[in-house]
């Protein structure tokens, strides 16, 4: 989940999986008998200014139950059922007690205030509202145990009225009420979106490759049709640097947020899923200059690796991502080179920095990851005079099946495949310098020898310089051929 902040822009890695639910009128919600290992949530949203949720789960005993994000405020008239009787939970400061009994069902139901979550907590990332959708993700609103001794399979049913439909980031569903797959409870404290508005449904490609994206709601700046065709872009690109398609199937959701800015999100299991949030007042010339659909799309081509490798996943899209616009002449090679020469350093180790398996900062994982993928780049083109690339590496991992779908890569193996494909051991030696431990290096010797220099806005370009070949052939320029 996930990409970089520029200038402080905000893209979350996390395993999310992309769910969109389309309901079409309202009926009561009613607990259909199941066998007691049952987990499900019954979602009444026919008004949004209350929801209704109606829980059933196998107990393990009393539970303390509690919600996320600043909607403990919002949660009212919390009851639990004994002996076929509604009895109110006991409330502590931010959760509140059920003394379910051990071997029986646990039966919890409540009341949201879900329109007021929007206007109380008003974060871009967790709850609000817009002219005809309400955000709010499923952790602000879905009360659970805080601690289960055990994690069941639980089951999401929702209804609304139209035009409103659900959509959030956990799978596909087109009836009412509306049902989602069972998923661990754990995984949905981590979804950070969940929305109840109008959807439009798009399908890109044919069935050997094929993009389901879906809009939520109708406050998007933009027409649909500029916002498939930005998308649209971005996957020709991609597929194009990869030499292949993408993936076979894609989701992806656009959804308005506030402010003008964009974000994106990509499922690291299941089926790919990418999230892209569009800010409201976003326009059209600053779309031009996006690069998140790009990111995220290169997050969809990488295979997903354990968390303490994040930095490479992140690298790979934050340093790939504008050398391909680079190389498609929507960047120019000034702008290119000053940008990386101002961004590059903040993946250097800092005080106390443990190396990137270890140290997890924002700096390190983004921009750390960057510049191994950087200093991968650049020693293995000098290595082999050109003829192989850090290009050659990710595109191996993508043919051998790596991308984001496939949960079983490890780093030794990404390792094997992309020393195979380059025919140098570049990646795992650089590996064994920086995952470890808080390797430096010094930047200012490779720009020097790679011919680039920065003065204050402005970067001039040194033709003799000993990398200089390298730095044309990494940013797909014609060789260097001096007037006589």
């Amino acid at each position: 989940m996930s990409s970089r902040v520029r200038p402080l822009q905000r893209c979350a890695q996390a395993a999310l999986i992309c769910f969109v639910i389309s309901c079409h009128r309202s009926q009561p919600l009613t607990p259909s008998p199941r066998e007691s290992t049952d987990c499900r949530y019954l979602v009444d949203a026919s008004q949004l200014e209350d929801l209704r949720v109606h829980a059933v789960w196998p107990a393990t005993g009393a539970s303390n139950l509690d919600v996320s994000n600043g909607g403990e405020a919002l949660v009212h008239d919390v009851q639990f059922r004994r002996a076929g009787r509604w009895e109110p939970a006991t409330s502590g400061p931010n959760s509140w007690r059920v003394p379910c009994e051990v071997g029986q069902r646990c039966e919890v139901r409540y009341g949201f205030r879900l329109r007021e979550a929007g206007r109380r907590l008003g974060d871009p990332g967790q709850s609000w509202n817009s002219d005809n959708a309400t955000v709010a993700p499923l952790a602000t609103w879905l009360l659970r145990p805080s601690a289960p001794a055990d994690d069941p399979l639980c089951s999401l049913h929702v209804t609304t009225t139209a035009p409103l439909s659900f959509a959030t980031e956990l799978g596909v569903c087109m009836e009412n009420p509306c049902t989602l797959a069972p998923q661990l409870r754990s995984q949905w404290s981590s979804v950070n979106f969940a929305a109840f508005a109008p959807l439009r449904s798009y399908r890109l490609g044919d069935e050997t490759q094929r993009v389901d994206v879906t809009v939520v709601g109708s406050t998007l700046p933009l027409a649909d049709q500029v916002l498939l065709g930005w998308l649209q872009r971005a996957r020709t690109t991609v597929d194009t640097f990869y030499q292949a398609p993408l993936i076979s199937r894609l989701r992806v959701l656009f959804a308005p947020q506030p402010g003008n800015e964009t974000d994106g999100f990509t499922v690291a299991e299941g089926d790919a899923t990418v999230l892209i949030r569009v800010g409201k007042s976003l326009t059209q010339q600053r779309l031009d200059d996006d690069w998140v659909v790009l990111h995220e799309l290169l997050h969809v081509g990488s295979p997903s690796l354990a968390s303490e490798h994040a930095w490479l996943l992140e690298g790979i899209a934050t340093y790939m991502e504008p050398l391909l616009r680079l190389r498609e002449g929507r960047l120019t090679r000034e702008r290119f080179w000053l940008e990386l020469m101002r961004d590059l350093p903040q993946g250097l180790p800092q005080p106390g920095d443990r190396g990137l398996d270890r140290t997890p900062t924002w700096a390190r994982t983004y921009w750390g990851g960057a510049l191994f993928c950087f200093l991968a780049d650049l020693q293995i083109r000098s290595q082999t005079k050109n003829q192989r690339s850090f290009d050659d590496v990710l595109r191996a991992v993508h043919r051998a099946g790596g991308h984001v779908d496939n949960n079983s890569w490890t780093m030794e193996r990404v390792i094997k495949v992309g020393n195979a494909a380059t025919n140098t051991q570049v990646l795992g030696q650089l590996y064994g310098e920086m995952a470890a431990t808080a390797a430096t290096f010094d930047l200012e010797s490779w720009w020097r020898d790679l011919g680039v220099r920065a003065i204050k806005d402005r970067v001039t370009f040194d033709e003799s310089a000993r990398l200089a070949a390298v730095r044309r052939a990494l940013g797909g320029e014609k060789e260097f051929n001096p007037s006589p």
